[in-house]
């Protein structure tokens, strides 16, 4: 699972047409019920483009994680005009159904999303036509909390919100850590939510990470993250070594240099989750997730999992 567990995903897009006004925050909405503000640079119409190049438009829609329309969103046009003569920013927000729609002037190089309780972003270039973009949720950890108190239902639609957030902070891994130390709690839970269209994917890939003998059924042609190389040692920090060591590809020095990122235990401390940078002297730039499980007197790998490179 990534650090982030992300279900960045775009979905549905609709196009909306834009009319030649400036937006002030008192503008109501289009007449066509589509609920579109529109945008148009304060001063354009007096003042065509004079570089021979043509106003651009471009329109979409906002949706979260789960698909739902994210109303209210701050849209600022990023524009090299506006920094080289110090005039006012433009905005739009997008209407209750997640929708925008304008056009940019020469000059103008991107937009910014930006609105309280989310994660904000920024595209680069061109903007187009019927942009799909997802905007996620923070984390609500208030309600994470609470999560390990809810049965059926409740529990499926608080976990479907939870890992549809993310927590731009998570450096040490909080998300992954919480759900790893609760897996036993949230299984069931995981497996009626396997076929989501919007969680199903992250909840598949948790579920071959953490390799539950219960849920061998779901990978009828092999897990993805099943090991390579058979490592048991009954130490725990002898086994993480000898994995590292199995994944040194790049030094010739004796013992590879790993960096811990963060470590989550079961609550019966026989299954560990160590997410950690291995050969950072080399400057691979790899960054790896291995489960281990505690089997008699020894812990073996059970899961390694490629997290990223950078």
């Amino acid at each position: 699972m990534t650090r982030t567990i992300h279900v960045a995903l775009a979905w549905l897009a609709c196009a909306a047409s834009c009319t030649a006004q400036q937006v002030r925050p008192e503008s109501r909405p289009p007449r066509d019920g589509t609920n579109v503000r529109t945008l148009h640079h304060v001063g354009s119409e007096s003042r065509p483009p004079t570089d021979g190049t043509k106003s651009r438009a471009f329109s979409g829609r906002v949706a979260d994680g789960l698909g739902r329309p994210v109303p209210g969103v701050k849209i600022t046009v990023q524009s090299d005009r506006n920094r080289q003569a110090k005039t006012p920013e433009t905005v739009l927000r997008t209407g209750d159904d997640g929708r925008f729609a304008g056009t940019l002037a020469p000059g103008d190089d991107g937009l910014e999303f930006e609105k309280e309780g989310y994660n904000g972003f920024s595209t680069l270039g061109e903007p187009g036509d019927k942009m799909e973009l997802t905007m996620t949720h923070q984390v609500n950890w208030s309600a994470a909390s609470d999560l390990t108190l809810l049965e059926g239902d409740e529990l499926d639609r608080g976990l479907r919100e939870f890992l549809s957030s993310e927590d731009p902070g998570d450096e040490h891994g909080e998300i992954p850590s919480f759900l790893f130390k609760h897996q036993d709690r949230f299984r069931p839970a995981f497996r009626r939510l396997i076929n989501d269209p919007h969680v199903g994917a992250s909840i598949r890939d948790w579920l071959d990470l953490l390799d539950d003998p219960h849920d061998r059924d779901l990978f009828p042609k092999g897990r993805q993250y099943a090991p390579k190389k058979e490592v048991k040692e009954a130490d725990l920090i002898d086994a993480l070594k000898t994995t590292a060591r199995q994944r040194n590809f790049f030094s010739s020095g004796p013992e590879p240099k790993v960096d811990i990122d963060f470590i989550a235990f079961t609550k019966g401390l026989d299954r560990v989750l160590i997410q950690c940078g291995i050969n950072q002297v080399a400057m691979t730039g790899i960054t790896w997730q291995f489960v281990f499980r505690k089997v008699g007197k020894q812990w073996e790998l059970h899961s390694a999992k490629e997290e990223g490179r950078s």
